[in-house]
């Protein structure tokens, strides 16, 4: 497999057709953590396409929560994601696929991405969806959580 790690908000591998979800999943004065998660394919394929970005977030000079971009240092962004299988029974239930392990940010950035393909459908055919958890480091502690993307049928 081929991992692509892509810095900042730069272009990348950029899927023909895809789902996803961008949310805050962790929220305070210092920091917030925003997540986006994504699944999707080239036009006319069935490899899975896969996303995961963390932006570090703080709180404007107005005192708006959550509205700056917060650049952190070399590795205190970290990201990860799980490729999940819609169980054809419990649609509310989901297989882990695919589990990756987690990247750190090699460089100073506010904004951290990984992107891969995992193979088409890996574990059969079915609804499939990116888990992706990420946090920001302030000082020695971890904020952030996880958020999935839509649900893709291959």
């Amino acid at each position: 497999m081929i991992v692509l790690l892509l810095f900042g908000l730069g272009t990348g591998v950029a899927a023909a057709h895809s789902v996803y979800q961008t949310a805050l999943v962790y929220e305070s004065e210092l920091p917030c953590t925003e997540l986006r998660s994504e699944t999707g394919h080239e036009s006319g394929a069935t490899n899975i396409y896969l996303r995961g970005d963390v932006q570090a977030l703080r709180d404007n000079v107005f005192g708006a929560n959550c509205q700056d971009d917060w650049t952190r240092p070399v590795n205190y962004i970290r990201v990860t994601y799980v490729l999940q299988k819609q169980s054809p029974s419990n649609p509310s239930s989901y297989s882990n696929c695919i589990s990756y392990s987690y990247v750190l940010s090699p460089v100073a950035t506010d904004n951290y991405r990984i992107s891969n393909y995992a193979g088409v459908r890996p574990c059969g055919a079915g609804s499939y969806r990116t888990l992706t958890i990420g946090a920001i480091r302030n000082g020695n502690t971890w904020y952030g959580g996880d958020l999935s993307s839509l649900n893709h049928l291959f």
